[in-house]
């Protein structure tokens, strides 16, 4: 049984990815591109300043750690909130609501230490009212969209973000009633210089990059009510390896048995309900959308899905990799170029004019990737 801690990291990590689906469902496609993209770039500078933390805090225990990492990211959301600004000023992309999923990106992030905090703790109730809060912001956002109160949705996000950060600063001060700012300023400064020479975030950043390199190019190359079939298709195909990758995979790997096998029948389930989701979204929106709208999703999606599966077997290798290596630093260096190359694939596309191929480059990204890693594994003669 899924574990609601693990739904409210999932929530937590991807809840942006959601609004952008939400959106998209009610054919609010222009909002939908501009908040994928916006928060593609805006987790590819928190990336910066990360450094896997929680996977270290989870692993040791540290209790420090973990309170100099939050009030760590409580400052440097300022600096990275300023950095997103100055960039979407850039691309003209500037108003109330998309500064609003800037500050939920960041908001976001600094949650995820409190979460991590949580699941040592087993702190149920907490972990509760966690996965509450993001509830609720969906089916409120939901209700709003279908009963055409759109204009109002910046409201809703500003009123969550200002009860977000109280809740979190009340939370920090009951954990930690000494608030030692200054004291712990050479832990700011030595955190961020141990997150720029970790080869882990290396590995990280490059998997992040290739996210917002992908979107932006293709808000370049096609109107954004097109860009956003991309964007979904491509987020839905690349999901269930993303899950695998980041939280579930060494548990399977672990696993004596077959578990990759068992989880081809969620991923069963998990291909029907996305083209459900996508027949509905049809029927929802069918008077102001062209026949040929929804072929291009179903088509992109379908090309996509044959990629899932190879990519799901080529992160299986990268895990098989990250489980029995002596040495981890191999693989994350790996990772970099991996992930330079992937985000490669659609600018390459791009000033090729290869906009109609564009549709392919997951399946693409899929093969190299299991090309890639299977070359790794079977260099380090590692058998499974």
């Amino acid at each position: 049984m899924i574990k609601l801690i693990f739904l409210s990291h999932c929530f937590n990590s991807f809840s942006l990815t959601i609004l952008m689906f939400i959106f998209f469902f009610f054919g609010y496609n222009s909002y939908a591109t501009d908040l994928g993209l916006i928060s593609s770039l805006t987790i590819v500078i928190t990336q910066i300043f990360s450094s896997n933390k929680r996977n270290i805090v989870l692993s040791t225990d540290n209790y420090k750690l973990l309170m100099h990492t939050v009030i760590f990211r409580f400052i440097s959301g300022l600096i990275i909130f300023f950095i997103s600004y100055l960039i979407i000023l850039k691309l003209n992309l500037v108003n109330p609501l998309n500064l609003s999923f800037v500050l939920l990106c960041i908001l976001f992030w600094i949650n995820e230490m409190f979460l991590t905090y949580y699941e040592i703790k087993k702190n149920n109730f907490l972990i509760a009212i966690n996965f509450s809060f993001f509830t609720l912001l969906f089916i409120k956002i939901i209700l709003m969209l279908y009963f055409d109160n759109f204009n109002e949705i910046y409201i809703l996000l500003y009123s969550y973000l200002i009860f977000g950060i109280v809740s979190l600063l009340i939370i920090y001060i009951k954990l930690n009633k000494n608030l030692f700012f200054f004291k712990q300023s050479q832990n700011v400064l030595n955190s961020f210089k141990f997150n720029i020479y970790d080869y882990s975030f290396l590995s990280s950043f490059s998997f992040l990059l290739s996210v917002f390199v992908w979107r932006y190019f293709i808000v370049k190359s096609f109107d954004k009510d097109d860009a956003i079939v991309y964007f979904i298709s491509f987020a839905i195909a690349s999901f269930p390896a993303t899950v695998i990758n980041n939280y579930l995979g060494i548990t399977l790997i672990k696993q004596k048995k077959n578990s990759f096998k068992n989880f081809i029948l969620y991923l069963f389930f998990y291909f029907t309900f996305s083209y459900l989701f996508i027949y509905a979204n049809r029927y929802l929106i069918s008077a102001h959308e062209s026949t040929t709208y929804f072929e291009l999703i179903f088509e992109i999606l379908t090309i996509s899905f044959l990629g899932t599966i190879i990519m799901i077997i080529g992160i299986n290798s990268r895990l098989q990799i990250l489980n029995y290596a002596k040495k981890n630093n191999y693989l994350f260096k790996s990772d970099f170029i991996y992930g330079i190359i992937i985000a490669s694939i659609v600018p390459i596309l791009y000033f090729l004019n290869y906009f109609e191929q564009m549709k392919f480059s997951y399946l693409i990204s899929s093969i190299f990737t299991y090309v890639y890693f299977v070359i790794i594994k079977n260099n380090l003669n590692i058998s499974r």
